[in-house]
């Protein structure tokens, strides 16, 4: 199978991630590409899927995340793209539910990879996982129209109730429109709250380009938890994201320096320390293929490495 035309403008990072997620279709799947990255767009690339593929869910690891994807967005078509989520393997909208949707469809599963992923906190149930989460209403947050990509509302065996937002990125930059925290009197309101974990003398450099979406994720994840203290006994934001993004990278230490020392509602996982949390956790059950195709799809670009090095 051809693994189909590459975009001749993407950087180093991308341009591996599109030749993999082109292998992975072309070898795995043994589909044709499709058009893209838009429905209407003519030009076909080896990292989309053909309408008629997209359909049958083949973006996703199994027929029922698969399910859980498509309701999803017909629930919510205004905030997900049906074409982005289910014919381009490049973007990390279907990465989201691929790597999540495990903690809405096992409870037992779920708590045991929330756990995991947070450093062992103890968690006996999961109260609810929502994908593209943003809490209403709007202007008791943000004001504004940032979501989470993910939301896990999950209780302790004490009965206390946690959060993690999550904010993934496969290749995407964050947004690039920039944000001062005086354009919205909310934004200013929770900046300048007693307990907001920004340092005094970094806020006003919140809005930078490079990573403010960052920042409005972690405003709305604090704003959050602030609103709902008498229920809610702790809450943080996740970014989740590829360890070979080096922009991504960048972007994080640039932000992770405007944060007050100890904070712990700002957590940084790569797919990579995932997977090392999770495998413990899936051996011996269902899910351990789950993870393994997980791997396959978007940590390990091994098997397609050959391949890149001819054509390189």
């Amino acid at each position: 199978m051809d693994l189909g035309p590459q975009y001749t403008k993407d950087d180093g990072f991308t341009a591996r991630m599109r030749f993999h997620q082109s292998w992975y279709r072309a070898s795995v799947l043994a589909v044709p590409c499709g058009p893209g990255p838009q429905a209407h767009h003519k030009s076909t690339y080896g990292n989309m899927l053909n309408k008629e593929d997209g359909d049958r869910g083949l973006n996703f690891l199994s027929p029922e995340i698969a399910a859980l994807a498509m309701a999803r967005q017909k629930e919510f078509p205004r905030g997900i793209q049906r074409h982005r989520l289910l014919c381009n393997m490049l973007s990390s909208q279907p990465m989201c539910f691929n790597l999540f949707a495990p903690m809405a469809m096992d409870e037992q599963i779920g708590c045991a990879l929330v756990s995991a992923m947070l450093d062992g906190v103890p968690v006996s149930r999961i109260r609810r996982v929502v994908f593209e989460h943003a809490p209403t209403p709007r202007n008791d947050y943000l004001g504004d129209a940032t979501a989470f990509d993910a939301f896990v509302e999950f209780e302790s065996s004490d009965g206390s109730v946690s959060f993690v937002a999550i904010e993934t990125k496969l290749t995407e930059s964050f947004s690039q429109k920039a944000y001062s925290i005086d354009a919205r009197p909310l934004y200013r309101r929770w900046v300048d709250h007693s307990e907001a974990p920004w340092k005094s003398d970094r806020r006003q450099h919140l809005g930078a380009r490079e990573y403010n979406q960052l920042w409005r994720d972690h405003a709305l994840a604090f704003a959050l938890h602030m609103n709902h203290r008498d229920r809610i006994s702790n809450g943080s934001l996740a970014l989740v994201r590829h360890s070979m993004d080096e922009k991504c990278q960048h972007a994080v230490d640039a932000y992770t320096s405007c944060l007050t020392p100890g904070d712990s509602g700002f957590l940084d996982r790569t797919l990579a320390d995932l997977a090392r949390r999770w495998r413990p956790v899936v051996d011996g059950t269902s899910w351990r293929g789950w993870l393994e195709e997980f791997e396959t799809r978007y940590v390990n670009l091994a098997a397609s490495q050959a391949l890149w090095d001819a054509k390189s």
